[in-house]
């Protein structure tokens, strides 16, 4: 059973994908995040070639903590993903994700337009490497 990672933005879906043995998270694409069928399609597809069975998904919570409206919207494609997808999902809080990503990025001397392009599948990497090891400490 593999796990997908998502990042969901408005123009651009970071994807990470972390497969047994090891459970390694690694960025694996981005897509576009509309039109939203198409993006589900290309989900369920990934999901079927790499035998998925659960989802985590960034979470874009304020920085208080609470949910805005970006958190709701983000459930509300996080629940139809999952249910298209047929898999469990966990919300992972993704505050400081694409933050992280593009100093990694930065730091390992990437050009702007290189960063652009992986910044999302990278964030994805981050959002799932934390819910690998919340599920690992249960």
């Amino acid at each position: 059973m593999s796990v997908l990672g998502l990042d969901l933005g408005a123009r651009s879906v970071g994807v990470a994908l972390a497969e047994p043995p090891s459970y390694v998270a690694v960025p694996l694409c981005v897509l576009p995040a509309q039109p939203q069928a198409s993006l589900i399609s290309e989900l369920r597809r990934l999901a079927q070639e790499r035998d998925v069975k659960h989802i985590a998904v960034g979470l874009p919570l304020q920085l208080s903590g609470r949910e805005g409206d970006a958190a709701r919207a983000c459930r509300h494609l996080g629940q139809a993903i999952a249910k298209e997808l047929n898999c469990t999902i966990s919300y992972v809080d993704e505050r400081f994700s694409s933050k992280e990503a593009e100093r990694t990025l930065l730091a390992s001397g990437r050009r702007r337009a290189d960063r652009r392009l992986l910044r999302d599948a990278l964030a994805a990497t981050f959002i799932l490497d934390t819910y690998l090891a919340r599920s690992r400490h249960r």
